[in-house]
């Protein structure tokens, strides 16, 4: 009979804690003319109560389950620098590296959308968007890591690199720590806008419909973000319940759709 790797059992507890707000709003409502503004904001707070009697942390690549830290939280060595000889090139022996220690949660604890309404003459156009806010998690680059670690990047062959990029690859290649590589990756998305146009009741009743719309709408529109990797929200472990990283896998995808509604 075999035996697997690991096994399951309640090891220790866990606190998740937050608050939702909601806000829908009507700011003009005209015979012709209509706006109004839907805001969803959610916070969430996450943390390892305990793990369990003699079990030690559990490290697993970047992250870790360490008790008083949010679960799947990044760890690593932390390191500073300096150009100490002001040639603006930082070499080994210009970063100092510390200890391992707590770099951030991979999990959004800020999130907010809003959800914008416009409609015109009597509702016979329809426009609506979803711009949306995630905040407070990191994401380990490992692109960014695993190229630097083949010396394919900006920072180890471009001298204008910035003093703090060289910093991160000459310490991940050469001293042992991705701490820099471990960024924030808050980000706004403009995630979709849609366009409807609703036929007048009248020409809709001549086809023998109730009701025809056309709709036209565009997804992933833009993002804003200090995250240097393809996509702050990529994850390559697919629905891994904690690790997260992104390592050369496809960002979203921008879509644009055209769709005609007949209702009878």
């Amino acid at each position: 009979m075999g035996v697997g790797e690991g096994r399951f059992e309640n090891l220790g507890s866990v606190k998740n804690s937050g608050f939702e707000i909601a806000l829908n709003t009507r700011i003009i409502e005209t015979d012709k003319f209509f706006f109004g503004l839907d805001i969803v904001s959610s916070f969430i707070d996450n943390e390892l109560i305990e793990l369990g009697e003699g079990i030690q942390p559990v490290i697993f690549g970047q992250q870790r389950h360490v008790e008083g830290f949010p679960l799947g939280g990044y760890w690593d060595e932390t390191y500073t620098f300096s150009d100490a000889n002001g040639d603006g090139f930082i070499g080994q022996d210009e970063i100092q590296v510390g200890e391992a220690a707590y770099l951030g949660t991979p999990f959004a604890t800020t999130d907010i959308s809003f959800t914008p309404v416009l409609s015109f003459f009597e509702n016979q156009f329809v426009v609506k968007g979803l711009l949306n806010y995630r905040g407070g998690q990191k994401l380990y680059n490992n692109t960014g890591s695993w190229r630097n670690g083949n010396s394919n990047n900006r920072e180890l062959n471009d001298p204008n690199a910035s003093l703090f990029d060289q910093a991160r690859a000459v310490a991940s290649k050469f001293l042992g720590t991705n701490a820099g590589y471990i960024e924030d990756a808050s980000f706004w998305r403009l995630r979709e806008i849609s366009l409807t146009y609703n036929t007048p009741t009248s020409f809709s009743n001549k086809l023998g419909f109730d009701r025809i719309s056309l709709t036209l709408s565009g997804q992933n529109l833009g993002v804003w973000t200090d995250y240097t990797g393809l996509d702050p929200e990529i994850s390559s472990e697919g629905q891994a319940n904690f690790t997260t990283e992104e390592f050369l896998s496809q960002p979203p995808v921008r879509s644009w759709k055209a769709r005609l509604n007949l209702s009878f």
